[in-house]
């Protein structure tokens, strides 16, 4: 089976679409051009901006030049780069909330960046054997 991706342009980047026997197995968007949020799950680096100690985290300055707001228990300097996630957004009167903890999770995998190691998703088949695959796993991650 083979699979194919097609990348075009959209808003500040691209999409990205996957296909695989003429369906659309998975699909990867760039916010709209003067968007006010960034997709869930989207990988940024943000600056603090300030720190707010009474909600427990800080504003950021986002790279498409709005403000977003990290809830952590983390110690950050003002002024800093981090790389956050994003956060689903719900209310366009409030800034995006982000994560500084960064995992991404796929159809096999959930990985946490910046952790040693990984996971297998609940949603692999009983019989698939996870000891066969850990090592050249575990390898490549190490390569990366």
């Amino acid at each position: 089976m083979k699979k194919k991706i097609i990348v075009e342009n959209f808003g500040n980047g691209h999409a990205i679409v996957v296909i695989e026997q003429n369906r659309i197995i998975d699909l990867f968007l760039d916010p709209p051009k003067n968007a006010n949020f960034y997709p869930p799950r989207t990988l940024l680096t943000a600056k603090i901006d300030r720190r707010i100690s009474s909600m427990g985290g800080y504003f950021l300055k986002l790279p498409n030049g709005l403000e977003g707001f990290l809830k952590s228990r983390r110690h950050y300097e003002e002024g800093s780069s981090i790389n956050v996630l994003s956060k689903v957004f719900y209310d366009p009167s409030k800034p995006q909330m982000f994560t500084d903890k960064l995992k991404r999770i796929s159809k096999y995998f959930v990985i946490e960046l910046g952790k040693h190691g990984f996971s297998y998703s609940k949603k692999l088949a009983k019989d698939f054997k996870k000891h066969e695959l850990s090592s050249y796993v575990s390898y490549a991650l190490k390569k990366h």
